[in-house]
């Protein structure tokens, strides 16, 4: 059986199809398309035609691949753009009208609660360990406390990448008083996450995908790490992490393109992706950090395979 997965997230829409078979697992095609769906600004409310376009035609791109594959069951779930657009129903209603791809918006919980399952397919957590996952996406940023069985708390912050930028970096390479004023806001609206943190106390920093997995390309690239091509997670060293990004920290857009491992698609919200991972990093005084392959995705995957079972049962 052949299962599709959409991702319709805020910078990026993601379609991934794998094959299930007898317990096994098998990625049969992917395609990421850069969407933009939160350009003109997110505080905007309303997703701009230019964007809504792109979003329309990616779904139609990942229609034809869906076809191409012949895959019947098809699972799509948009997250914090289409949360927070006036008119993010709207295009829900569009996209299943032109593709025949139905789409649930679901919520900030939802999302936390599918990405800590896809990060636990990735990363081993230890029978006595509590862990701190924490996803960085474009408009929000999702934070799970667990342990080896169970989700402890979980939040989702409208903080992503995408508004952080649109609110703090205004210029080509990030002024110190707009780094402050970010961590000022930071500080002010993350209290539910460092009082949790304080409540729970996890042991490291579990970084799903995304910005995780840009900073361990890059310190590949610069041959400060070995990153297997077949492992799902990989350790993110703390003193690399604090130097690439002290490195970083008040580069220009020019500069940022010349930097091995780093995609042009991220050379604009790296910095403050990374500003904020530091943040985190000194405020809940974590210095293990894992970066896992695995996210919402697959995630969103275990969860459609459930669904399947439950309505053939």
């Amino acid at each position: 059986m052949k299962i599709a997965v959409i991702d319709l997230g805020t910078n990026t829409f993601h379609l991934v199809i794998i094959e299930s078979t007898q317990g096994t697992y098998q990625e049969v095609a992917k395609k990421r398309i850069y969407v933009r769906l939160g350009e003109g600004g997110l505080g905007s409310s309303n997703i701009i035609p230019e964007a809504w376009q792109r979003a329309l035609d990616a779904m139609k791109e990942f229609r034809q691949i869906i076809d191409t594959h012949q895959v019947k069951e098809v699972y799509a779930v948009g997250t914090s753009a289409l949360r927070s657009a006036r008119n993010g129903a709207e295009l829900i209603t569009a996209i299943e009208q032109q593709t025949n791809i139905q789409v649930e918006i679901i919520s900030g919980q939802q999302e936390a609660a599918l990405i800590c399952r896809g990060v636990k397919k990735a990363v081993t957590i230890e029978e006595d360990e509590i862990a701190l996952i924490m996803d960085i996406g474009g408009g929000s940023v999702e934070f799970v406390i667990c342990d080896s069985n169970q989700s402890l708390w979980e939040q989702s912050f409208e903080i992503g990448a995408q508004r952080l930028v649109d609110n703090f970096n205004q210029h080509s390479s990030i002024l110190p008083e707009e780094l402050t004023n970010m961590e000022q806001y930071l500080s002010k609206h993350l209290q539910p996450l460092f009082q949790a943190v304080d409540t729970y106390r996890p042991t490291r920093l579990i970084g799903s995908s995304g910005a995780f997995t840009t900073i361990g390309a890059i310190l590949s690239a610069k041959h400060e790490i070995n990153i297997g091509k077949e492992v799902t997670s990989y350790d993110i060293p703390f003193d690399r992490f604090v130097q690439l990004y002290k490195d970083i920290r008040y580069t220009t857009h020019e500069d940022r393109l010349q930097i091995p491992g780093l995609s042009d698609q991220r050379v604009d919200m790296i910095v403050v992706s990374m500003a904020l991972i530091y943040f985190v990093l000194n405020k809940t005084n974590l210095h293990h950090i894992t970066a896992s392959r695995y996210s919402l995705k697959v995630g969103l995957f275990f969860h459609a395979l459930d669904r399947i079972k439950d309505r053939k049962s």
